[in-house]
């Protein structure tokens, strides 16, 4: 069985800065984002190792194009973090890949496991 996952920019970042992206779909096989975090990751000020990898995304990472519903209660976080909680909830996830702390606490508190 395969989890179903969803992820914010960072841990995709990191991972292909230290190139180790490979591991998420070996982890995972299919990884969720929104179009809010692919767009953080193809930002023209996001380091070129990143942006090369999001322009000619892997088939394992899927983008959803379809904007998240606004939550009045996340609106202290980034656009990625507020549209991965989203999607999270929509789509059912069972993990949300996200390392700042406000929002891994954003995600506990709506029983998202990150």
């Amino acid at each position: 069985m395969s989890l179903l996952v969803v992820a914010d920019n960072s841990p995709i970042a990191y991972l292909c800065e230290i190139a180790l992206i490979d591991l998420l779909p070996k982890l995972f096989g299919e990884v969720l984002v929104p179009a809010a975090v692919y767009h953080e990751l193809c930002h023209p000020n996001t380091p070129s190792v990143i942006r090369v990898w999001a322009l000619k995304p892997p088939p394992w990472l899927k983008i959803e194009t379809k904007p998240e519903a606004e939550d009045p209660e996340t609106a202290y976080l980034d656009a990625g973090e507020r549209a991965a909680i989203a999607m999270a909830l929509r789509v059912r996830a069972d993990l949300v890949l996200m390392d700042e702390r406000s929002g891994r606490h954003a995600c506990e508190a709506r029983d998202l496991d990150v």
